[in-house]
């Protein structure tokens, strides 16, 4: 398999934030319009610091059991000689085979005319795919968070649950004709049995509509869980904060993430039917906060000629050669790793937030990746390590979503700064990390090795023992045969003079037989 390669990252000093360009596809609901914006790079939906933590994850590197053979597309694999042992995947593709195998993606229109495939497969068993998926990756990556008060945990896990979502356009405009969902990520408690929160729904073609219809249905889908985001937060109508949310979506075999941005801004102002002021500069005011934070200690230029004499005491130092270098407090220069992490992380958040553009107070922006084909071995691995980083992304406590801003608001935790490329990680508990994993996939190799030697050796066995039945009954056939022709005539004729060499014996006579002149004789 060609190794994938590394997502683009932001670079620390680019503030290049311009909006989305490629034609977006407008779509009504209920007075609002939507505009989706299709192929999108997966660092315009997803945080990059996250997609390269689930990039340089051990187990997202690791190859699927049907794409071993070198197979680029595994469609026709036999699903019915997965190993024994490597059964990671095996439920996703046992139940993708039974998916409807639509000839187009749902971005070229593939949902207009598929009322065949709907026919001869199982719709439904899209919804599963996805659940089968998602329990692999919360099984492999095992992420959980500790609950405020220290007495629980809290981890993302998948439901099978079909449900029709409510949705408002509006102060009093509620609306219930959603189309039901295959499926949510849910936010669940342990050990107490505390209520489920909804994190993300699901989506999958179930019946025959063109794209605007179904891109619509899928807007009213979103549209109802920002509802419940919105149900958890304590701010008032006019102080609604902004809002994200993501929606998974399979079309046959091919899996799409969507991500929808409503800034507080609208949906206060919808929410309380005025006008309500829009914020300064996001990107700017966050830029030299960062900068201010970063390096307290570094004067304006205005004051670097105040106080050039005494520049060391500001952490500037002087170079004849090089110009004039700022330097942290401490001795570190500003451009050191820690601080460029730390810039790079805001512009990338600032970036995400400035991809709204839109004037009309009814008008979001709807993003949405490329479709990735699970048959496909680069499409397989890079859906992983997209649905792995925006668990990452989601319970890393900076996702605006309402539900999980509800949970970290309750358990302040640190500001995340870690980052696989940066020295900011834990490096011994990420090594640890990646040892264990490796060790795991060691030991699978191994046990599926001792496995297919057993098997071979059974297998062997096995053709032994057949071939000695065989031959077993063969000579049993062969002397039972033998007796088959001792009434043929050559045996008669063979046997013809048996009274002259075996003769039969002769039975002594009485004494009445004995005496001479017998009445009877």
């Amino acid at each position: 398999m060609p190794t994938p390669s590394p997502f683009r990252t932001l670079h620390p000093l680019n503030t290049d934030l311009s909006p989305v360009s490629n034609d977006p596809i407008e779509c009504d609901v209920q007075n609002t319009t939507a505009k989706f914006f299709l192929n999108r790079d997966l660092e315009d939906l997803i945080p990059a610091r996250y997609l390269r933590l689930a990039y340089q994850t051990p187990n997202t590197q690791r190859k699927a059991w049907i794409f071993r053979s070198g197979e680029e597309y595994a469609c026709g694999m036999d699903i019915e000689e997965w190993s024994k042992v490597d059964i990671r995947y095996r439920g996703v593709f046992q139940t993708l085979s039974k998916c409807p195998h639509f000839t187009k993606g749902l971005w070229q229109g593939g949902s207009q005319n598929c009322r065949h495939e709907l026919i001869t497969s199982q719709p439904n068993a899209q919804s599963q795919v996805i659940y089968a998926l998602l329990s692999e990756i919360g099984e492999m990556i095992d992420l959980r968070r500790e609950t405020y008060d220290g007495d629980g945990i809290f981890f993302l896990t998948p439901r099978l649950l079909g449900a029709q979502m409510e949705y408002w356009t509006g102060y009093r405009q509620k609306y219930k004709d959603a189309p039901e969902t295959a499926g949510f990520l849910s936010l669940e408690f342990s050990p107490d049995s505390w209520t489920s929160h909804t994190i993300l729904p699901i989506s999958s073609t179930t019946k025959e509509q063109p794209l605007a219809s179904a891109l619509a249905d899928k807007f009213k889908i979103m549209l109802g869980q920002l509802l419940l985001h919105l149900r958890y937060l304590p701010n008032p109508g006019d102080k609604l904060p902004d809002q994200e949310v993501f929606l998974i979506g399979l079309h046959g075999s091919k899996l799409h993430l969507m991500r929808a941005y409503f800034p507080g801004q609208k949906i206060s102002s919808l929410w309380c039917r005025r006008k309500i002021p829009s914020p300064p500069s996001v990107f700017s005011s966050e830029l030299d906060q960062v900068l201010r934070s970063v390096s307290p200690d570094t004067p304006s230029s205005t004051h670097i000629e105040d106080y050039a004499a005494e520049g060391d005491h500001f952490g500037i130092q002087l170079s004849s050669a090089d110009g004039i270098y700022p330097l942290a407090p401490g001795g570190s220069r500003f451009y050191g790793a820690e601080n460029m992490e730390r810039v790079r992380q805001q512009l990338e958040d600032s970036k995400i937030k400035q991809l709204d553009h839109e004037s009309n107070v009814r008008t979001f922006r709807v993003l949405a990746s490329r479709e990735y084909d699970l048959w496909n071995q680069q499409d397989f691995v890079t859906a992983v390590q997209m649905l792995v980083a925006l668990q990452f992304y989601l319970l890393s406590g900076t996702a605006q979503c309402g539900t999980l801003q509800q949970v970290f608001q309750k358990h302040p935790y640190a500001n995340d700064f870690s980052s696989p490329d940066s020295g900011l990680d834990v490096e011994p508990v990420r090594d640890a990390r990646v040892r264990r994993d490796l060790h795991k996939q060691e030991n699978y190799f191994e046990k599926e090795k001792e496995l297919r030697r057993e098997e071979l050796i059974a297998q062997q066995e096995a053709d032994g023992a057949h071939r000695r039945r065989e031959s077993m009954r063969n000579a049993q056939y062969d002397r039972i045969g033998s007796f088959h022709d001792a009434r043929r005539d050559w045996w008669d004729f063979v046997w013809e003079d048996e009274g002259i060499i075996f003769p039969k014996p002769t039975r002594p006579r009485g004494n009445e037989e004995m005496i001479v002149g017998n009445i009877d004789t």
